[in-house]
């Protein structure tokens, strides 16, 4: 029965409830959910895929695994993971690495300096919290950066299915099978909620989904560290006729109800010639008998 006004098939539309608890695998980088019951469907027919809903603490650190290293003099510092601000930054650094660090509160920008010259390499992944990617590699014995510190962290979700096929483009224009992007404006430790007001539906190369591989990355396409908080999330499926395949049952549909206009016109007819023929029949039937009677009177 059609229950949504996207499925225009006589397939009922199916809701996915995925806790990450629950996944069949569980990598750092991905979850992966096996299907006991999959879903198909036919040739003639797409799948329509939304994201419904979605919830995970905001548990990640705005220093992690992907940006906390600085090279310095061909010498890599590793930022111990954590959430930092300007303070805590420069408090670290200092004790961390061979050079001066300082906070310049007036433009929200960190200063290098040393005694001596050395060289920080372009290689390293601290350089935007820094606010130094346009600056490196430098040789010199003092850098102000030329943007602003970026400790905002993880601002946006990339929620993947990276098993299914769809024609969703990324900045660059290659195809992407992220089907929502979420925002995090909520602060460390609140729960980041995504409800959004008009779900947004995939269509999907895919004809049989027996597992869904779920990814979540962030806004550089890094893989995102719950730090072991789970998510929940929904999916919901429509089904609808391919655009062509759908005329063509429509116009099967006038071709048949045509047919039996037809035969039921043939039919009536036919049931006209029968009365017709009768009445002819009793017809001569009586103008036999009458001929009778006369030669009998005769």
């Amino acid at each position: 029965m059609v229950n949504h006004h996207l499925n225009d098939t006589t397939d009922h539309s199916i809701n996915i409830y995925l806790n990450s608890e629950n996944a069949t695998i569980t990598n750092e980088n991905f979850k992966i959910f096996v299907l006991n019951n999959p879903i198909f469907c036919s040739s003639n027919k797409k799948i329509l895929l939304g994201l419904s809903s979605f919830s995970v603490a905001n548990s990640i650190y705005n220093i992690n695994l992907n940006n906390n290293i600085i090279i310095i003099d061909d010498v890599s510092y590793a930022l111990p993971v954590g959430n930092y601000d300007s303070d805590s930054i420069v408090e670290t650094l200092n004790a961390l690495i061979p050079l001066t660090v300082i906070f310049n509160e007036g433009d929200n920008t960190f200063t290098f300096s040393s005694g001596s010259s050395f060289t920080i390499s372009s290689a390293s992944t601290l350089s935007k919290v820094l606010g130094l990617r346009d600056d490196l590699p430098f040789t010199g014995s003092s850098l102000t950066a030329s943007h602003i510190c970026d400790l905002a962290g993880t601002v946006s979700i990339n929620l993947k299915l990276s098993n299914l096929s769809m024609d969703n483009l990324n900045s660059v224009g290659d195809y992407d099978n992220t089907i929502a992007n979420i925002n995090n404006n909520v602060n460390y430790g609140d729960y980041i909620f995504y409800n959004s007001n008009e779900i947004i539906y995939h269509a999907l190369h895919d004809k049989y989904i027996k597992f869904l591989k779920v990814e979540l990355l962030d806004q550089d396409q890094k893989a995102i560290n719950f730090n072991g908080s789970s998510f929940v999330m929904t999916l919901t499926i429509h089904f609808t006729y391919i655009k062509e395949d759908k005329k063509n049952i429509d116009l099967f549909k006038i071709n048949d109800e045509e047919f039996q206009r037809i035969e039921s016109e043939k039919q009536l007819k036919q049931i006209e010639e029968e009365k017709k023929k009768k009445r002819r029949r009793k017809k001569t039937t009586k103008t036999r008998k009458t001929i009778k009677k006369k030669v009998i009177k005769n």
